[in-house]
């Protein structure tokens, strides 16, 4: 079981590490002269909520039998609450190019599955089939 500390509809940004890598390194290779926001640029990549994410996880093989218990904290739903549900990042699509390579839950989820899938083979236990289902 696995208890989530915000609600269950509680939609948060979220990016893929390669998507933020790539991003800056392509922010380094622009022509100055195509950069006019010199202070910071927003790049997004998806939003989701904590109940998206236990369907999705599930799509992929997550035992019906294992529970997701939703029990928000007041300090951590109080800062998420606080957050844009989604990142405005049309100034570095229009000034460089910026376009998120994730965009697709179920995507993403299986990427975080196959990651842990190697760490835990690694350590001995495995946790996704070969079929690259939650076992």
């Amino acid at each position: 079981d696995y208890i989530c500390y915000l609600g269950s509809e509680t939609r948060l940004p979220m990016m893929d590490m390669e998507d933020a890598v790539a991003a800056s390194l392509s922010l380094m290779q622009v022509p100055p002269e195509r950069i006019r926001i010199r202070t910071s640029y927003n790049i997004g990549g998806l939003s989701f909520t904590p109940r998206e994410v236990e369907t999705s996880i599930r799509d992929h093989g997550l035992p019906h039998e294992w529970k997701v218990h939703y029990k928000p904290d007041p300090l951590r739903q109080g800062i998420a609450e606080g957050w844009p549900e989604t990142i405005e990042d049309k100034f570095a699509r229009k000034d460089w190019g910026f376009q998120s390579q994730c965009q697709d839950l179920s995507v993403l989820t299986r990427k975080l599955l196959c990651t842990l899938r190697t760490e835990d083979v690694e350590g001995g236990d495995e946790i996704l089939g070969s079929n690259g289902m939650v076992s």
